[in-house]
């Protein structure tokens, strides 16, 4: 069954081949136009992590996991040129043609060699519970399906580096930086500024490799969101808050708003729950938000707000998935309510939309740092990408 279901996705993946339309920059064939430049890519580096997915004709460190032997791994776009296949960590490089081979045909890396790490199916789908490391499969035919913290999952990893056509497989997210124009004004005029972060255990930074203490060491969403906001605008007046906490629902956020949001009086906020209220409805879930962009508002009225909707969970884990999917629809109707009363100082960043739209070219343990609920770097990149383009913008 299992073989089945891939085979499907990957056909699915060779139809958009992408499915995805032709980007501006290709210029037909693509023949006698120069290349993109090629960053350096064995080392975290915040200029190479924050290229977006969604432009660009480069892909750096796309992250990919094999599932038994027979396994093969999808990239989000066609290759035209492999640069590198490493180990997630970046130390290691594997040589084309020996440990592994691209197939043009299915858009997908090969295993050649045990040089290349995968996970046995009897272990990522074990037959029986193993405590701590396991939780109830949902897939057909499968009982158990793994689980584990810290750098497990990316040390099963690899990290390809690719060319493409320039095709757009991922529609860039809407640039709203109106909603943030008295922070950006700070930031560019270097006044005092204070920009807080606040959510769940993914704004804490699970799983990214700088907060396992793995290399290569990627910081998590939230500082490349500010670092690159600093950067672009040179600025050295600003402050990073992050007050998120692992496990928090909206209710904890709201019942812990004081200490960790309002009394820092911060000039910009942005608030990452959703994750963990998966019990509540999506209408239910969005009125816990409203109140506490309320309670910010309510004490400090010039504050600017970024909802980020959550990447989903993993549907193969049972007790996960819900209705979060729908949150992102719900802060919609909610920014239109404010944006209606003359408040236009909330925007969002869609992750969710971004995270749907890659499991369409992607496996969920493509992207995963617990194979449940948490993002790798990889997918951490896509967090910060989103809120950078919705808050700042890449152009000028």
């Amino acid at each position: 069954m299992r073989k089945i279901a891939l085979w499907l996705a990957i056909l699915s993946l060779t139809a958009c081949f992408c499915g995805c339309s032709s980007g501006s920059k290709t210029g037909g064939s693509g023949e006698n136009k120069e290349l993109e430049q090629v960053e350096d890519f064995t080392k975290y580096d915040l200029d190479v992590y924050m290229k977006p997915i969604w432009s660009g004709e480069i892909v750096y460190n796309e992250t990919v996991m094999l599932v038994g032997k027979g396994d093969y791994a999808p990239l989000l776009y066609p290759a035209t040129e492999i640069l590198s296949v490493r180990s997630y960590d970046l130390q290691k490089e594997y040589v084309r043609g020996v440990d592994y081979e691209y197939d043009k045909e299915l858009g997908a890396i090969i295993r050649g060699s045990d040089a290349i790490p995968y996970i046995p199916t009897q272990v990522y789908y074990p037959s029986q519970a193993i405590e701590g490391k396991t939780f109830p499969c949902t897939a057909e035919d499968r009982a158990y399906i793994a689980f584990a913290e810290g750098s497990y999952f990316s040390s099963n990893q690899i990290a390809v580096t690719y060319r493409h056509r320039g095709q757009v497989c991922v529609e860039k997210p809407n640039c709203q930086k109106e909603a943030f124009s008295s922070t950006l004004a700070k930031l560019q005029n270097n006044e005092p500024v204070k920009i807080l972060f606040y959510g769940d255990s993914i704004t804490v930074g699970a799983n990214s490799s700088g907060f396992v203490d793995y290399a290569p060491h990627a910081d998590i969403w939230s500082k490349m969101v500010f670092d690159s906001l600093v950067k672009k605008y040179g600025a050295t007046n600003a402050e990073y808050v992050n007050t998120a906490v692992g496990g928090w629902t909206s209710q904890n956020g709201i019942d812990n708003l004081e200490e960790k949001v309002l009394a820092h009086n911060a000039d910009a906020v942005f608030i990452g729950f959703g994750m963990n209220d998966g019990s509540l409805s999506p209408s239910t879930h969005a009125w816990q938000i409203k109140k506490m962009i309320d309670a910010i508002k309510e004490r400090n009225p010039n504050v600017e707000i970024c909802l980020v909707s959550t990447m989903l969970p993993n549907q193969e884990v049972a007790g996960f998935y819900r209705e979060q999917y729908a949150f992102e629809g719900e802060y919609k109707k909610l920014i239109a309510e404010y944006q209606g009363k003359g408040d236009t100082k909330i925007c969002l960043a869609p992750v969710t939309s971004m995270h749907q739209a890659i499991l369409e070219k992607k496996r969920y343990y493509d992207m995963t740092g617990n194979n449940v609920n948490h993002p790798n770097d990889f997918m951490a990149r896509v967090y910060a990408q989103t809120v950078f383009q919705t808050v700042c913008g890449y152009e000028e």
